[in-house]
């Protein structure tokens, strides 16, 4: 799915569980589409998603409030929430925030299953 050359996202079935790759800004206008592709992955895969951000270069404040609400969703149904390998930038605005201690991240592309 392509939002006007700001955000690319693939949903990438597997065993047990879905992960989302972004590609691109997550921002005040690319947010709802990670929001609802998050939700979607969720009721279809048990609660049980990955968000790689390796491929995302900025992501301000509503991009950090979906991946909280969508930790929580998660939570809610039974899930888990795992980011993989976030970039420097979005690393940063998780640690300075305080919410890094929140999400389980994996640093590499091969993540481990939950």
């Amino acid at each position: 799915m392509q939002r006007e050359d700001q955000l690319s996202i693939q949903v990438l079935p597997d065993t047990g569980c879905v992960t989302l790759r972004l590609t691109g800004e997550i921002d005040l206008y690319t947010a709802p589409f990670v929001r609802e592709a998050a939700l979607r992955a969720i009721r279809h895969h048990d609660g049980r998603l990955h968000i790689d951000l390796s491929g995302v270069t900025f992501m301000d404040s509503t991009g950090l409030e979906v991946l909280l609400a969508t930790r929580r969703r998660a939570e809610l149904s039974g899930g888990t929430l795992r980011l993989i390998d976030p970039t420097q930038s979005v690393l940063r605005v998780l640690e300075v925030t305080g919410v890094d201690r929140l999400f389980h991240i994996t640093p590499g592309p091969d993540p481990v299953p939950l």
